[in-house]
C-alpha cells in the first residue's frame, strides 16, 4: 500500500527483492508493444535492439538512455517510459535472459514411495523438453526405481551442446518386510493384528497411509477388507563431532550459558553431550539443551 498525495495506490502479487516503477503523469496512455526482435534468448556477442512507441517527445529507458531506439547485449529486464506533449505517459517492459546460464534443474520428491510402489521421481525444471541421463526423453517427471546418479540436459540456444543439471544421487535400501504374528477377533467386526517389523506404516489398496504401528486393533470390518503394511526403517547416517575436544587453550572463564551452534538438513539423532570443566571446577548437574535458530527450547535435560 502506498499513500499517494492524490490516492491511495494498493499493490498486489509484489515479488520480494524485486523493483518497481511507478509512473506519475497529469494523465496515462495505454500501454503499448515495443518493437523487437522476435529471438528473446541472447547468446554472446548477439545485440538486440528495441524500439519504444513512435510519436512521442520523451523516452526514458531503466538503463538511462533517452533515445526511442535501444540496443543492448546484455541481459536482463528492460523499461521504457514514454510521454507525450501533453505531459501524458505511457510505460512498456520486456525481459531478455541469456540463454546458456539457465541449466535445467531437477526437483527430487523423495517421498512418494507407497508401500508397495518402492518409487521415488524426479522433476525437470525443462518440462517435456528434458533430456535424461538413462535415455528418456520429452518427459518433465522421471520415476526412480534403481540406484544411481541422474541429471537432465537440454539444447543449448546458442548451439554449445547440451546444458545439463546437477547430478541427483539417489540410493535404495532394502527393507525387510513386516510378518503377521497374530490375528484375533475380539468381537464383532473387530480384530486386532500384530505385526513384527520395525516402524509399521498400514495402507490401503492405493497406496494410501492409514495409521502407523504394529499392533492395530481394526473396527467396523464387516466385508473382505485388504491392507498393506510396510516397515519404515530409519537407516542411521554417519556419526559426526563438534566443538570443542577437551579444555586446552581457555584462557577465561566464560559466564553461563555456553553454546555450539550448528546447522542441519535432515533429520538426527544427538547420541552424546560431553562437558569438559577444568580440574578446579567444581562437579554438578548441568543443563543441557538444543535449541533452534529463534532460541526456542526443542530438547532440554540435566
Amino acid at each position: 500500500m502506498i499513500h499517494w498525495p492524490w490516492a491511495l495506490l494498493l499493490l498486489f502479487d509484489l515479488v520480494a527483492d524485486s523493483s518497481y516503477t511507478i509512473v506519475e503523469s497529469t494523465c496515462h496512455l495505454q500501454n503499448l508493444s515495443l518493437d523487437l526482435d522476435k529471438k528473446i534468448d541472447l547468446c554472446p556477442g548477439e545485440i538486440v535492439d528495441l524500439v519504444a512507441p513512435k510519436g512521442f517527445d520523451f523516452y526514458w529507458w531503466s538503463n538511462g538512455s533517452t533515445t526511442q531506439n535501444l540496443q543492448t547485449s546484455m541481459p536482463g529486464s528492460y523499461l521504457v517510459i514514454y510521454q507525450d506533449s501533453t505531459g501524458c505517459s505511457g510505460f512498456q517492459s520486456n525481459h531478455y535472459f541469456k540463454a546458456d546460464t539457465q541449466k535445467p534443474e531437477i526437483r527430487s520428491l523423495m517421498y512418494q514411495c507407497g508401500c508397495r510402489s518402492g518409487k521415488c521421481f524426479g522433476v525437470s525444471s525443462a518440462g517435456l523438453a528434458s533430456k535424461w541421463s538413462n535415455g528418456k526423453e520429452n518427459v518433465d517427471t522421471l520415476t526412480i526405481v534403481e540406484n544411481g546418479v541422474y541429471f537432465v540436459s537440454v539444447d543449448s540456444v546458442c548451439g554449445n551442446g547440451m546444458l545439463s543439471s546437477e547430478p541427483l544421487m539417489l540410493d535404495f535400501f532394502k527393507v525387510d518386510p513386516p510378518v503377521l504374528s497374530s490375528l484375533e477377533k475380539l468381537g464383532n467386526n473387530t480384530y486386532e493384528v500384530k505385526m513384527t517389523g520395525e516402524n509399521c506404516l498400514w495402507f490401503d489398496k492405493n497406496d494410501n497411509i492409514l495409521f502407523s504401528d504394529c499392533a492395530k486393533i481394526l473396527t467396523n470390518i464387516n466385508s473382505d477388507t485388504l491392507f498393506y503394511v510396510g516397515s519404515q526403517k530409519e537407516f542411521e547416517g554417519p556419526i559426526l563431532q563438534g566443538g570443542k575436544q577437551d579444555t586446552a587453550g581457555f584462557k577465561v572463564n566464560f559466564p553461563p550459558p555456553r553454546k555450539m551452534y550448528f546447522s542441519v538438513w535432515q533429520p538426527f539423532v544427538l547420541e552424546t553431550v560431553d562437558v569438559y570443566v577444568k580440574d578446579e571446577v567444581s562437579a554438578g548437574e548441568r543443563n543441557i539443551s538444543v535449541l533452534n535458530s529463534t532460541d526456542q527450547v526443542v530438547i532440554a535435560k540435566m
